[in-house]
Protein backbone atom coordinates (compact mmCIF):
# COMPACT_ATOMS: atom_id res chain seq x y z
CA UNK A 1 0.00 0.00 0.00
CA UNK A 2 1.33 3.26 -0.80
CA UNK A 3 0.16 7.03 -0.42
CA UNK A 4 1.48 10.69 -0.47
CA UNK A 5 1.13 12.92 2.16
CA UNK A 6 1.27 16.11 0.60
CA UNK A 7 1.43 18.27 3.65
CA UNK A 8 1.16 18.23 7.28
CA UNK A 9 0.84 21.07 9.78
CA UNK A 10 1.05 20.26 13.27
CA UNK A 11 0.54 23.01 16.18
CA UNK A 12 2.53 22.95 19.14
CA UNK A 13 2.38 24.70 22.78
CA UNK A 14 4.77 24.88 25.70
CA UNK A 15 1.88 23.99 28.23
CA UNK A 16 0.68 20.86 26.56
CA UNK A 17 1.88 17.91 24.49
CA UNK A 18 2.87 18.28 20.93
CA UNK A 19 0.02 17.37 18.36
CA UNK A 20 0.77 14.43 16.88
CA UNK A 21 -0.54 12.30 13.56
CA UNK A 22 -0.86 8.84 13.54
CA UNK A 23 -2.11 6.37 11.34
CA UNK A 24 -3.25 2.85 11.45
CA UNK A 25 -3.84 -0.08 9.34
CA UNK A 26 -6.46 -2.33 11.52
CA UNK A 27 -8.43 -5.69 11.52
CA UNK A 28 -12.19 -4.46 11.17
CA UNK A 29 -13.40 -7.10 13.37
CA UNK A 30 -11.20 -6.33 16.53
CA UNK A 31 -9.34 -3.23 15.43
CA UNK A 32 -6.04 -4.92 16.14
CA UNK A 33 -3.14 -4.09 13.68
CA UNK A 34 -2.59 -5.59 10.12
CA UNK A 35 0.79 -4.47 10.20
CA UNK A 36 4.74 -3.56 12.62
CA UNK A 37 3.48 -0.98 14.45
CA UNK A 38 5.68 2.49 15.71
CA UNK A 39 9.04 0.69 16.32
CA UNK A 40 10.44 3.17 19.87
CA UNK A 41 6.90 4.40 20.46
CA UNK A 42 5.02 2.17 23.33
CA UNK A 43 0.91 1.96 23.13
CA UNK A 44 0.66 2.75 19.65
CA UNK A 45 -1.19 0.82 17.07
CA UNK A 46 -0.24 2.79 14.33
CA UNK A 47 2.52 2.15 11.72
CA UNK A 48 3.33 5.73 11.18
CA UNK A 49 3.40 8.47 13.59
CA UNK A 50 4.44 12.29 13.27
CA UNK A 51 4.91 15.07 16.12
CA UNK A 52 5.22 18.54 16.34
CA UNK A 53 8.85 17.84 17.66
CA UNK A 54 9.65 16.85 14.23
CA UNK A 55 9.92 12.83 15.47
CA UNK A 56 8.99 10.16 12.94
CA UNK A 57 7.82 6.91 14.34
CA UNK A 58 6.98 4.02 11.75
CA UNK A 59 6.67 0.15 11.77
CA UNK A 60 9.07 -2.69 10.59
CA UNK A 61 7.04 -2.92 7.38
CA UNK A 62 6.82 0.73 6.70
CA UNK A 63 9.08 2.75 5.05
CA UNK A 64 9.24 6.69 4.57
CA UNK A 65 10.64 8.33 1.81
CA UNK A 66 14.01 10.24 3.13
CA UNK A 67 13.52 8.85 6.21
CA UNK A 68 16.06 5.75 7.79
CA UNK A 69 15.61 5.17 10.99
CA UNK A 70 12.41 5.61 13.10
CA UNK A 71 12.53 7.79 16.21
CA UNK A 72 14.78 10.14 14.28
CA UNK A 73 14.00 14.09 14.67
CA UNK A 74 14.50 15.30 10.81
CA UNK A 75 13.50 18.10 8.97
CA UNK A 76 10.59 16.49 6.94
CA UNK A 77 10.09 18.13 3.25
CA UNK A 78 6.73 16.99 1.62
CA UNK A 79 5.15 15.75 -0.35
CA UNK A 80 6.58 12.11 1.40
CA UNK A 81 5.73 8.72 0.03
CA UNK A 82 4.50 6.33 2.40
CA UNK A 83 5.18 2.57 1.55
CA UNK A 84 3.43 -0.53 3.62
CA UNK A 85 3.87 -4.06 3.34
CA UNK A 86 0.57 -6.02 3.26
CA UNK A 87 1.91 -8.63 1.48
CA UNK A 88 1.61 -10.75 4.90
CA UNK A 89 -2.40 -9.42 4.95
CA UNK A 90 -4.73 -12.37 3.92
CA UNK A 91 -6.76 -12.26 0.93
CA UNK A 92 -10.11 -10.60 1.70
CA UNK A 93 -9.16 -9.59 5.10
CA UNK A 94 -11.67 -6.62 6.17
CA UNK A 95 -9.65 -3.96 7.19
CA UNK A 96 -9.84 0.03 8.35
CA UNK A 97 -7.57 2.62 7.54
CA UNK A 98 -7.75 5.15 10.47
CA UNK A 99 -5.73 8.70 10.34
CA UNK A 100 -5.77 10.52 13.55
CA UNK A 101 -4.83 13.91 14.64
CA UNK A 102 -4.07 13.85 18.16
CA UNK A 103 -3.47 17.03 20.57
CA UNK A 104 -4.42 18.81 23.28
CA UNK A 105 -3.24 22.22 22.35
CA UNK A 106 -5.25 24.89 20.53
CA UNK A 107 -7.10 23.86 17.53
CA UNK A 108 -5.35 24.36 13.74
CA UNK A 109 -3.78 21.11 12.74
CA UNK A 110 -4.16 19.72 9.04
CA UNK A 111 -3.10 16.95 6.83
CA UNK A 112 -3.52 16.65 3.37
CA UNK A 113 -3.00 12.88 1.91
CA UNK A 114 -3.19 11.72 -1.60
CA UNK A 115 -3.09 8.84 -3.90
CA UNK A 116 -3.76 6.04 -1.43
CA UNK A 117 -3.44 3.06 -3.27
CA UNK A 118 -2.57 -1.25 -3.23
CA UNK A 119 0.38 -1.54 -5.47
CA UNK A 120 0.47 -5.34 -6.68
CA UNK A 121 0.33 -5.49 -10.59
CA UNK A 122 -0.28 -1.88 -11.29
CA UNK A 123 1.64 1.07 -12.80
CA UNK A 124 4.02 3.03 -10.87
CA UNK A 125 2.21 5.79 -8.78
CA UNK A 126 3.41 9.45 -8.95
CA UNK A 127 3.88 12.96 -7.78
CA UNK A 128 5.32 16.40 -9.05
CA UNK A 129 5.64 19.69 -7.24
CA UNK A 130 8.00 22.60 -7.61
CA UNK A 131 10.84 22.36 -5.63
CA UNK A 132 10.97 24.45 -2.26
CA UNK A 133 14.01 25.93 -3.39
CA UNK A 134 12.45 27.89 -6.43
CA UNK A 135 8.66 28.05 -5.51
CA UNK A 136 8.15 31.62 -4.34
CA UNK A 137 5.12 32.32 -2.24
CA UNK A 138 3.41 29.83 0.03
CA UNK A 139 5.28 26.47 -0.69
CA UNK A 140 3.35 23.88 -2.37
CA UNK A 141 1.08 25.93 -4.12
CA UNK A 142 1.92 25.76 -7.51
CA UNK A 143 2.71 29.54 -8.33
CA UNK A 144 6.36 31.13 -8.59
CA UNK A 145 8.12 34.02 -9.30
CA UNK A 146 11.05 31.84 -11.05
CA UNK A 147 10.84 31.63 -14.91
CA UNK A 148 13.61 28.67 -13.88
CA UNK A 149 12.21 25.83 -11.65
CA UNK A 150 13.24 22.66 -10.18
CA UNK A 151 10.33 20.34 -10.51
CA UNK A 152 10.54 17.37 -8.08
CA UNK A 153 8.62 13.87 -7.31
CA UNK A 154 8.26 10.56 -5.95
CA UNK A 155 7.62 7.56 -7.57
CA UNK A 156 8.90 3.75 -6.87
CA UNK A 157 12.89 3.17 -6.10
CA UNK A 158 15.41 3.14 -9.70
CA UNK A 159 11.86 4.22 -11.69
CA UNK A 160 12.87 5.82 -14.67
CA UNK A 161 10.60 9.30 -15.34
CA UNK A 162 9.83 10.94 -18.76
CA UNK A 163 8.72 14.68 -18.78
CA UNK A 164 6.57 16.32 -21.57
CA UNK A 165 6.69 20.44 -21.23
CA UNK A 166 5.32 21.33 -24.98
CA UNK A 167 2.14 18.70 -25.22
CA UNK A 168 3.97 16.56 -28.38
CA UNK A 169 4.96 13.54 -25.92
CA UNK A 170 7.66 12.22 -23.57
CA UNK A 171 10.40 13.98 -24.86
CA UNK A 172 11.53 16.86 -22.76
CA UNK A 173 13.69 15.00 -19.97
CA UNK A 174 14.33 12.19 -18.26
CA UNK A 175 14.95 11.40 -14.56
CA UNK A 176 15.50 8.41 -12.35
CA UNK A 177 14.37 8.37 -9.07
CA UNK A 178 16.85 7.47 -5.74
CA UNK A 179 16.48 4.43 -3.46
CA UNK A 180 13.97 7.21 -1.50
CA UNK A 181 11.83 7.28 -4.66
CA UNK A 182 12.73 10.95 -5.35
CA UNK A 183 13.73 12.31 -8.42
CA UNK A 184 14.44 15.76 -9.87
CA UNK A 185 14.03 17.59 -12.92
CA UNK A 186 16.33 20.74 -12.78
CA UNK A 187 15.83 24.18 -14.68
CA UNK A 188 12.64 23.82 -16.06
CA UNK A 189 11.61 26.59 -18.19
CA UNK A 190 8.11 28.25 -17.39
CA UNK A 191 6.29 30.80 -20.01
CA UNK A 192 3.87 33.59 -18.06
CA UNK A 193 0.94 32.31 -17.09
CA UNK A 194 -0.08 28.68 -16.74
CA UNK A 195 2.22 25.96 -17.71
CA UNK A 196 0.98 22.24 -18.00
CA UNK A 197 3.92 20.07 -16.83
CA UNK A 198 3.11 15.76 -17.71
CA UNK A 199 5.10 13.35 -16.43
CA UNK A 200 4.83 9.51 -16.88
CA UNK A 201 6.50 6.19 -15.54
CA UNK A 202 6.62 3.13 -17.02
CA UNK A 203 6.81 -0.39 -15.26
CA UNK A 204 5.74 -4.36 -16.21
CA UNK A 205 2.33 -3.49 -15.23
CA UNK A 206 1.75 -0.74 -16.94
CA UNK A 207 2.09 3.30 -17.86
CA UNK A 208 1.13 5.62 -15.33
CA UNK A 209 0.48 9.54 -16.19
CA UNK A 210 0.26 12.80 -14.06
CA UNK A 211 -0.46 16.21 -15.23
CA UNK A 212 0.09 19.28 -13.07
CA UNK A 213 -0.52 22.98 -14.04
CA UNK A 214 2.12 25.30 -12.75
CA UNK A 215 2.00 28.89 -12.87
CA UNK A 216 4.50 31.72 -13.28
CA UNK A 217 3.67 35.25 -12.49
CA UNK A 218 6.48 37.64 -11.69
CA UNK A 219 3.94 40.68 -11.88
CA UNK A 220 3.97 42.84 -8.57
CA UNK A 221 0.54 43.44 -7.11
CA UNK A 222 -0.01 47.53 -7.28
CA UNK A 223 -2.04 49.60 -4.64
CA UNK A 224 -4.41 52.94 -4.96
CA UNK A 225 -5.92 55.37 -2.55
CA UNK A 226 -9.61 55.00 -2.75
CA UNK A 227 -11.06 56.56 -0.08
CA UNK A 228 -10.14 59.43 1.03
CA UNK A 229 -9.75 59.95 -2.95
CA UNK A 230 -6.47 60.94 -4.10
CA UNK A 231 -5.98 64.45 -4.39
CA UNK A 232 -9.02 65.09 -2.56
CA UNK A 233 -10.28 67.56 0.31
CA UNK A 234 -12.02 66.34 3.24
CA UNK A 235 -13.07 68.37 6.37
CA UNK A 236 -14.17 65.63 8.59
CA UNK A 237 -11.56 63.08 9.54
CA UNK A 238 -13.38 59.78 9.04
CA UNK A 239 -10.69 57.30 10.89
CA UNK A 240 -9.12 55.20 8.60
CA UNK A 241 -8.35 55.07 5.16
CA UNK A 242 -8.93 52.44 2.14
CA UNK A 243 -7.07 51.17 -0.40
CA UNK A 244 -7.77 48.94 -3.36
CA UNK A 245 -4.92 45.94 -4.13
CA UNK A 246 -4.96 44.72 -7.16
CA UNK A 247 -2.71 41.75 -8.49
CA UNK A 248 -1.42 42.22 -12.53
CA UNK A 249 -0.17 38.71 -12.99
CA UNK A 250 -1.84 35.09 -12.98
CA UNK A 251 -1.35 34.26 -9.09
CA UNK A 252 -4.33 36.44 -7.15
CA UNK A 253 -3.33 38.39 -4.46
CA UNK A 254 -2.66 37.07 -1.03
CA UNK A 255 -4.79 38.07 1.41
CA UNK A 256 -2.26 36.40 4.24
CA UNK A 257 -0.23 39.39 3.60
CA UNK A 258 -2.77 42.12 4.31
CA UNK A 259 -1.74 43.62 7.93
CA UNK A 260 -0.95 46.77 9.80
CA UNK A 261 2.52 47.54 8.11
CA UNK A 262 1.02 47.77 4.75
CA UNK A 263 1.16 51.54 5.11
CA UNK A 264 2.29 54.28 6.53
CA UNK A 265 -0.26 57.63 7.36
CA UNK A 266 0.82 61.23 8.27
CA UNK A 267 0.69 61.85 11.66
CA UNK A 268 -0.94 58.02 13.17
CA UNK A 269 -0.06 54.73 13.23
CA UNK A 270 -2.21 52.33 11.98
CA UNK A 271 -4.42 50.21 14.66
CA UNK A 272 -6.28 47.68 12.74
CA UNK A 273 -7.01 46.44 9.49
CA UNK A 274 -10.38 45.19 8.08
CA UNK A 275 -10.67 43.27 5.12
CA UNK A 276 -13.37 44.13 2.81
CA UNK A 277 -14.25 41.76 -0.55
CA UNK A 278 -12.14 42.04 -3.93
CA UNK A 279 -8.61 43.13 -2.66
CA UNK A 280 -9.94 46.42 -0.66
CA UNK A 281 -9.12 47.38 2.74
CA UNK A 282 -9.90 49.39 5.47
CA UNK A 283 -6.82 50.82 7.53
CA UNK A 284 -8.08 51.97 10.97
CA UNK A 285 -5.94 54.57 12.65
CA UNK A 286 -8.38 56.36 15.25
CA UNK A 287 -8.99 53.57 17.89
CA UNK A 288 -6.65 54.75 20.00
CA UNK A 289 -7.93 58.06 19.65
CA UNK A 290 -5.68 59.66 16.89
CA UNK A 291 -6.54 62.04 14.11
CA UNK A 292 -4.80 62.77 10.95
CA UNK A 293 -3.48 66.61 10.59
CA UNK A 294 -4.82 69.47 8.97
CA UNK A 295 -3.43 69.73 5.77
CA UNK A 296 -1.54 67.52 3.41
CA UNK A 297 -1.74 63.58 4.44
CA UNK A 298 0.54 61.30 2.68
CA UNK A 299 -0.71 57.56 2.34
CA UNK A 300 2.64 55.30 1.56
CA UNK A 301 2.56 51.62 0.43
CA UNK A 302 5.49 50.26 2.20
CA UNK A 303 7.47 48.02 -0.46
CA UNK A 304 7.56 44.37 -0.46
CA UNK A 305 4.40 44.47 2.08
CA UNK A 306 1.48 43.57 0.33
CA UNK A 307 2.67 40.78 -2.49
CA UNK A 308 0.57 37.89 -4.46
CA UNK A 309 0.60 34.17 -3.80
CA UNK A 310 3.54 34.27 -6.10
CA UNK A 311 5.24 36.10 -3.55
CA UNK A 312 5.90 38.99 -5.45
CA UNK A 313 6.24 42.15 -3.60
CA UNK A 314 4.61 45.56 -4.21
CA UNK A 315 6.74 48.60 -5.00
CA UNK A 316 6.89 51.67 -2.41
CA UNK A 317 3.89 54.61 -4.08
CA UNK A 318 2.61 57.69 -1.90
CA UNK A 319 -0.69 58.69 -2.23
CA UNK A 320 -2.16 61.96 -1.40
CA UNK A 321 -5.11 63.69 -0.02
CA UNK A 322 -5.75 66.85 2.43
CA UNK A 323 -7.26 67.69 5.92
CA UNK A 324 -8.91 71.32 5.83
CA UNK A 325 -11.31 73.42 7.58
CA UNK A 326 -14.16 75.00 5.50
CA UNK A 327 -13.47 78.38 7.10
CA UNK A 328 -9.81 79.66 6.75
CA UNK A 329 -7.95 76.52 5.17
CA UNK A 330 -4.70 77.96 5.37
CA UNK A 331 -4.78 78.14 9.10
CA UNK A 332 -3.21 75.91 10.98
CA UNK A 333 -5.95 74.83 13.81
CA UNK A 334 -3.54 73.24 16.40
CA UNK A 335 -1.48 76.17 16.63
CA UNK A 336 -2.32 79.34 14.52
CA UNK A 337 2.10 80.22 13.85
CA UNK A 338 3.20 76.42 13.53
CA UNK A 339 3.64 77.65 10.10
CA UNK A 340 5.31 74.21 8.86
CA UNK A 341 3.10 72.47 10.97
CA UNK A 342 5.87 70.51 12.18
CA UNK A 343 4.69 71.14 16.09
CA UNK A 344 7.63 73.68 16.97
CA UNK A 345 7.69 77.30 16.57
CA UNK A 346 11.09 78.97 15.33
CA UNK A 347 12.62 81.09 12.86
CA UNK A 348 11.55 78.73 9.83
CA UNK A 349 7.61 79.55 10.07
CA UNK A 350 8.42 83.18 10.06
CA UNK A 351 10.95 82.38 6.99
CA UNK A 352 7.84 80.73 4.87
CA UNK A 353 5.88 83.63 5.54
CA UNK A 354 8.50 86.41 4.40
CA UNK A 355 9.38 84.79 1.76
CA UNK A 356 5.59 83.89 0.36
CA UNK A 357 5.13 87.95 0.70
CA UNK A 358 8.39 88.17 -1.04
CA UNK A 359 7.76 86.38 -4.15
CA UNK A 360 3.83 87.04 -4.68
CA UNK A 361 2.95 89.96 -2.62
CA UNK A 362 0.08 90.52 0.01
CA UNK A 363 -3.49 89.11 -0.95
CA UNK A 364 -6.09 86.83 -0.65
CA UNK A 365 -5.11 83.00 -0.62
CA UNK A 366 -6.54 81.07 -2.84
CA UNK A 367 -9.17 78.01 -2.70
CA UNK A 368 -7.16 75.13 -2.04
CA UNK A 369 -7.74 72.72 -4.63
CA UNK A 370 -5.51 69.89 -4.83
CA UNK A 371 -1.91 68.92 -3.94
CA UNK A 372 0.22 70.66 -4.24
CA UNK A 373 -1.76 73.86 -3.80
CA UNK A 374 -2.90 73.01 -0.75
CA UNK A 375 -1.20 73.63 3.02
CA UNK A 376 1.40 73.18 5.00
CA UNK A 377 2.85 75.85 5.23
CA UNK A 378 -0.46 77.79 6.75
CA UNK A 379 0.47 81.32 6.17
CA UNK A 380 -3.01 82.29 7.14
CA UNK A 381 -2.00 82.75 11.05
CA UNK A 382 -4.68 85.30 11.94
CA UNK A 383 -7.73 83.24 9.92
CA UNK A 384 -8.54 86.12 7.51
CA UNK A 385 -8.23 84.12 4.49
CA UNK A 386 -5.32 86.76 2.94
CA UNK A 387 -1.31 86.71 3.77
CA UNK A 388 -0.23 90.13 4.75
CA UNK A 389 2.66 91.57 7.00
CA UNK A 390 0.23 90.73 9.87
CA UNK A 391 0.64 87.11 9.20
CA UNK A 392 4.61 87.44 9.95
CA UNK A 393 4.48 89.82 12.80
CA UNK A 394 2.11 87.29 15.00
CA UNK A 395 4.83 84.61 14.57
CA UNK A 396 7.51 87.53 15.73
CA UNK A 397 5.02 88.35 18.96
CA UNK A 398 5.19 84.54 19.85
CA UNK A 399 8.78 84.38 19.31
CA UNK A 400 9.47 87.42 21.07
CA UNK A 401 7.03 86.42 24.24
CA UNK A 402 8.65 83.15 25.10
CA UNK A 403 12.40 84.17 24.71
CA UNK A 404 10.91 87.12 27.17
CA UNK A 405 9.20 84.46 29.42
CA UNK A 406 12.89 82.32 29.20
CA UNK A 407 14.77 85.10 30.31
CA UNK A 408 12.68 85.59 33.15
CA UNK A 409 13.11 82.74 34.59
CA UNK A 410 15.51 82.83 37.75
CA UNK A 411 19.21 81.45 37.52
CA UNK A 412 21.30 79.21 39.86
CA UNK A 413 24.49 80.52 40.20
CA UNK A 414 27.50 79.20 42.49
CA UNK A 415 30.92 78.76 42.90
CA UNK A 416 33.02 75.47 43.26
CA UNK A 417 35.24 75.30 45.40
Amino acid sequence: MTFTLKSVDLQSSPLDPPDALEIALLRAADKTSLVGTNQGLSQSDGFLNLNADREVFFGAQTSVSGVTTSGSEVTLQFPLTIEVDVSAVAAGTQAILFVELLGAGPLGATVTIDDVMLRGDIAPSLSLVIDPATDSGLVGDAYTNFALVNLVGTTESGQVVQMDVDGDGFDDGDATAGADGRFRFANVAFATGSNEIRVQATNPHGTNQLARTFVFDNSAATGQLVSPQIGSIVAQDQGFVELQWTDNGASGLDPSSFDRSDIQVTGVTVDRIEVLPAGRVRYWYSDDGNTIPHGLVRVTQVAGQVRDRAGNGLAAKTDEFSRLRTTCPWNNPLMNVDVDRDGVIAPIDLLLIINRLNEQGAGRLPIPTSPPNVPPPFHDTNCDDFVSPIDALLVINWINEQSAISSQRPRVTGTSG
